[in-house]
């Protein structure tokens, strides 16, 4: 037993047994890992667009909605979830296109001061809700991102949201967890089992070069052209255009520095 406990030591920790690891042998599982996780991020792709495609179109045209009104998008996360919504905001503030306007999207995670003054007064649960109050209006649309779908400070600002006659969209992981169960959200999309790395990555995806493409599209496309762009870019940001062709879709894809 204890030659075969120092023999599975020895393999992860070869230095502490006077050895050296195997480069070559180390290299070549290192290659075959990286083709595993791509070709899982490929497939969770083509699962997720397979069921929920006629759902991704619907939450892309009401967006597209909330800009033909003249509104403004708002957008929320916590921890690596804050990250996807400076990323959807950026991107229509600041369009990668040349030749395309901004468009109005407001990060509410960005403001230090405001989220830990709220945060430390009243309660991390409204730091989000109290920014809407201040600066939402009827018209205006909010949409979240969480892995899990249970962030309560999440879910209380779509409850404001609701409350204000804001559009409401939430992008979660699991099986979308309070977000999807409290019937607070116009659209809801729900990458399952987002626990790994290739489930998150879609997570991420949702809101980031999708948004922007349908966005910047406004006046010129039709719904189904909206819908288009959304698909296009989910499966094709970060990914390249060989994930963009095996999801299923067409086209040209980009990629923002």
């Amino acid at each position: 037993m204890s030659a075969d406990r120092d023999g599975a030591l020895a393999s992860l920790y070869p230095f502490l047994y006077g050895t050296r690891k195997d480069e070559a042998k180390d290299n070549a599982a290192l290659l075959h890992s990286v083709a595993e996780k791509a070709a899982h991020s490929i497939a969770v792709k083509q699962a997720f667009f397979e069921a929920n495609s006629a759902a991704v179109v619907a939450a892309a045209q009401g967006i597209a909605e909330v800009y033909r009104r003249q509104g403004r998008m708002f957008a929320m996360g916590n921890g690596g979830s804050s990250c996807d919504a400076a990323h959807f905001a950026v991107e229509f503030l600041h369009p990668i296109t040349a030749g395309r306007p901004a468009l109005s999207a407001i990060n509410l995670t960005a403001d230090a001061a405001m989220v830990s003054a709220v945060g430390n007064d009243v309660g991390f649960a409204h730091v989000f809700v109290r920014q809407l109050i201040s600066l939402a209006r009827r018209g205006d649309g909010l949409i979240g991102f969480s892995t899990s779908g249970n962030s309560a400070n999440l879910i209380a600002a779509f409850a404001k949201a609701r409350e204000l006659g804001m559009a409401t969209i939430g992008v979660a992981g699991m099986d979308g967890g309070e977000m999807g169960r409290a019937g607070l959200l116009d659209h809801c999309l729900v990458v399952h089992r987002s626990a790994e790395p290739g489930h998150q990555r879609l997570i991420e995806q949702l809101g980031q070069r999708p948004l922007f493409d349908f966005g910047m599209r406004l006046g010129e496309a039709s719904g189904a052209t909206l819908g288009f762009a959304v698909l296009k870019a989910a499966v094709a940001c970060h990914t390249g255009m060989a994930t963009f062709t095996e999801a299923g879709v067409s086209g040209p894809s980009n990629s923002h520095a």
